[in-house]
């Protein structure tokens, strides 16, 4: 459809002119005029632009005033306008221009390439504020079909009680049905929260995501009870890390604890071994729900997680965890109702906060299942603790798997300065690295970590916070690389993930400006992700300028996507570009493997249910025709997430496995564990 522009001045040469300026420039317009803003007024109603080009001074009413009526009216306000002014030049002219509602504002005489420059910014806006309600609109549409099939899978539920078996084939597939658009959904939302919005459609794309999180619990926590219920819940019994539990955990919900503001500390006493055996995956689910209802229900403070324990013979452990929250409290009349399915504190209508009231249940079976139990302490407006205690087997302490010897360390002995105004942000970051042999030095504020440099304190490296009274981290890095003694002190910047308008300046860190930071971690740091950062910085050169931190390598990777979807092509590419990799894309197995045929692959993302040749087939296949030494990396990528899935295709001959809906982590991570294996090849050459 054609662009409409509106110009409205009491003077025909400027409208003509200004028409004639949009003509040349723009294809596919229609021009309105009009000489008054009166008139303007009258011709929105009829035939109402898409921009609006408005003269500030006319005689019967002045551009302000009808800029106020357009913004102020809920059907006019989505034009878009641009003012335009001869004599109302200086700022504070500009300032009121804008604030009655203007979106752009031009001083006569201006240069055509700027006005049209301008008028190009405004079309690009509103070509994406149409964009965006058309998804909006698609979404909604897919929403409501969701909760459709929610409907109807607890009809089906209801209704095969008395047959388990046909019930578990009917979930697993409505699981893989349901997983397939979500994958879309889920994906799509996260990458149109990682371009430029305003904030008003930054708010609209988080409810989205978020509520495409929330059905994605829901279809996991019916299958999960389904389990349990029928007997089929087993626990694997595998070596696993607490901290790497607690690091995930804390990962899946601090985005909507840095919305919220909200502090998450985690703690784990002396005493309690880090490496233990069990269902780590079961585990992980009870301490991710007792999270995130920890964040759902509290509006501001902190969430801490303490965990202790005791040994209980010479092989086990109890396993003793907290989670503490600041939030709204449980009414001592209705803690009864916590741990029954499908029952909410509050189970009017209104209530403010959803869920199905399965999350609780689900944590208390599996509480029981590895030989312990849950139990809440709560006052109502102070906070609720729940308490956890479960049963694992211990290993001997040993360090973590990649970790080399003490002798060929970089890190035993190297001196860190950590600098945060928050005490316990300094001391659990100290721990954590003085267990890797490091020497910590703690720094409250920017003056005092630049008092220390300067006499002559010069730390191997240094983890600097973004958010600090006085100097922010970003003006602390820039003093530090005014000395040129310091120019190549490698700087880790520790930031929330969920930036706020005022941290904007980071992208461009991160894009123009990178030589300040070696690399960046988001808060809560997870303990891995800062020991590959620290070995990564260490081991480099003495010689080498800090250089923004790239572990995984990507652009040097060949990647396949075959995947018989387009949408989730099209996620997988958005998401593969973001983290570096070029990548070709295959329709179905066959495809797949006539690919393989003419290009060597590092990556291949398989889809495993597509037509024609499936993706067990077409790695088969792959496998068979490839040379020795030239294998790719074979990642399945399935809706399929019933128990048991991940070892089948593992068994087939994967060398790994995503679940849809597909997450960024997790495919950062399959590629950084292809980058290190191929890193490997070519030494081995």
């Amino acid at each position: 459809m054609p662009t409409r522009f509106l110009i409205v001045d009491d003077l025909e040469e400027n409208r003509k002119l200004l028409g004639e300026l949009i003509r040349r420039r723009f294809k596919n317009t229609v021009i309105d005029e009009a000489d008054s803003g009166s008139v303007a007024l009258r011709r929105i109603q009829t035939h109402p632009p898409d921009i609006l080009v408005l003269d500030v001074l006319m005689p019967d009413m002045d551009g302000f005033e009808v800029c106020n009526r357009i913004k102020s009216d809920p059907n006019t306000s989505s034009i878009l306008v641009m003012m335009v002014s001869a004599y109302m030049t200086n700022a504070s002219s500009r300032i009121s221009g804008l604030e009655s509602g203007a979106d752009s504002y031009i001083c006569k005489p201006f240069e055509n390439d700027e006005f049209l420059a301008q008028l190009t910014a405004l079309k690009r806006i509103l070509h994406t504020e149409k964009t965006l309600s058309r998804e909006q609109n698609r979404l909604k549409a897919e929403l409501n079909a969701r909760k459709l099939i929610e409907k109807q899978l607890e009809s089906a539920k209801l209704a095969a009680e008395s047959a388990a078996r046909a019930k578990s084939e009917f979930l697993a597939h409505m699981s893989h049905e349901i997983r397939t658009p979500m994958n879309a959904v889920i994906g799509m939302t996260e990458i149109l929260m990682n371009t430029p919005l305003t904030p008003e459609q930054q708010e609209y794309v988080r409810t989205i995501h978020t509520s495409g999180e929330t059905l994605l619990m829901v279809i996991n926590d019916i299958l999960d009870q389904t389990k349990i219920d029928s007997g089929k819940l087993t626990l694997e019994e595998r070596p696993f890390r607490l901290d790497d539990i607690l690091d995930d955990a804390f990962s899946m919900v601090k985005n909507q604890a840095d919305y919220k503001g909200l502090r998450l500390v985690s703690n784990i006493a002396d005493g309690v071994p880090l490496n233990v055996i069990g269902d780590s995956i079961r585990f992980k689910q009870i301490v991710s729900n007792l999270l995130s209802n920890a964040v759902k229900f509290t509006e501001s403070g902190e969430i801490q997680v303490n965990v202790s324990g005791c040994r209980m013979d010479r092989s086990e452990f109890e396993i003793q965890l907290s989670v503490r929250d600041t939030g709204i409290g449980i009414p001592a009349d209705r803690m009864s109702r916590l741990f029954q399915p499908f029952s909410q504190v509050d189970d009017s209508t209104s209530r403010k906060f959803g869920g199905t009231g399965l999350g609780l249940v689900i944590c208390k079976r599996l509480c029981e299942i590895m030989g312990g139990s849950i139990r809440v302490e709560s006052e109502e407006g102070r906070g609720s603790v729940f308490h956890v205690r479960v049963r694992l087997r211990y290993e001997k302490e040993r360090q973590p798997s990649n970790e080399v010897a003490d002798q060929e360390s970089p890190m035993a002995g190297s001196k860190v300065m950590i600098l945060d105004d928050n005490e316990v942000n300094r001391r659990l970051l100290a721990r954590q690295m003085e267990s890797w042999g490091m020497t910590t030095v703690e720094v409250s504020s920017p003056d005092k970590a630049v008092d220390m440099l300067r006499d002559g304190y010069i730390p191997d490296l240094a983890l600097v916070d973004m958010r600090m009274p006085g100097l922010d981290g970003i003006e602390f890095a820039r003093l530090v690389r005014e000395k040129k003694e310091l120019r190549k002190l490698p700087l880790v910047l520790l930031s929330s993930a969920d930036l706020s308008q005022s941290e904007q300046n980071i992208a461009a860190v991160e894009a123009g400006i990178g030589q300040l930071f070696s690399a960046r971690l988001h808060k809560p740091v997870e303990s891995s992700a800062l020991f590959d950062v620290i070995i990564s910085i260490l081991r480099r050169k003495p010689d080498t300028t800090a250089e923004p931190a790239d572990p995984v390598e990507a652009g040097s990777l060949r990647v396949l996507v075959a995947e018989d979807n387009q949408v989730n092509r099209k996620v997988a590419e958005y998401m593969l570009r973001r983290l570096g990799c070029t990548c070709d894309f295959a329709e179905d197995g066959r495809a797949a493997v006539a690919a393989a045929r003419n290009n060597l692959y590092d990556l291949i993302l398989m889809d495993v249910q597509m037509p024609h040749m499936d993706g067990i087939e077409a790695m088969q296949a792959i496998r068979n025709e490839c040379a020795g030494g030239q294998t790719p990396f074979f990642v399945a990528l399935t809706a399929h997430a019933m128990q048991g899935d991940r070892e089948k295709y593992l068994a087939a001959g994967m060398d790994d496995y995503i679940s849809k809906p597909v997450r960024e982590k997790e495919l950062s991570r399959v590629i950084e564990k292809c980058a290190a294996m191929t890193k490997e090849k070519v030494g081995d050459e």
